[in-house]
């Protein structure tokens, strides 16, 4: 069973034929909708700038899906003693591309125009949905 914390809900499941274990399930939508959240952003996503995080955040978890989704991940660094840049420091160090002002992010939504220029765009201007 996956992931392991399943289990007893698996097992109570199997043990009374399916009935009364929508209530087990209680705990795991509370937790679900959040991972189901972050895979829908990621997925929706051409890129993803992290802004802050801490070191355990959704943030990063959103970061590291679109990651194996094949989605960029731009980071904007913090300070290095606040709790809520920990994160995107991290992150960076581990590969995410540093956003280090205005110019950085409207360079990462120029290369964006090509993918949202349509056939009846004649005058080059490209809409870039921001998610």
């Amino acid at each position: 069973m996956s992931p392991a914390g399943y289990r007893g809900i698996a097992e109570h499941a199997l043990g009374h034929r399916g009935r009364d274990t929508p209530s087990l399930f209680r705990d795991a939508r509370s937790i679900d909708p959040i991972r189901t959240r972050n895979r829908i952003f990621a997925g929706l996503s051409d890129v993803l700038l992290v802004v802050e995080a801490g070191v355990k955040g959704g943030a990063l978890i959103t970061a590291r899906i679109a990651l194996d989704y094949g989605v960029p991940v731009y980071a904007v660094p913090g300070d290095v003693d606040r709790v809520a840049s920990v994160g995107t420091n991290l992150h960076i160090r581990d590969g995410a591309f540093p956003i280090l002002g205005p110019e950085d992010l409207t360079e990462v939504l120029s290369l964006l125009e090509p993918l949202y220029a349509t056939q009846n765009d004649t005058e080059g201007e490209a809409a870039v949905r921001a998610v």
